[in-house]
């Protein structure tokens, strides 16, 4: 297995981005309904 896929945040809730970013980031998979 290589290091980026173990490591790699399995939510939204693991990325540390800035909270603007990320309230967009969710508001966009709500509306595009991503996996």
């Amino acid at each position: 297995m290589l290091w980026v896929d173990k490591y790699r945040p399995k939510s939204l809730e693991k990325v540390i981005v800035h909270e603007d970013i990320a309230q967009n980031l969710k508001k966009l998979e709500l509306i595009f309904d991503s996996p």
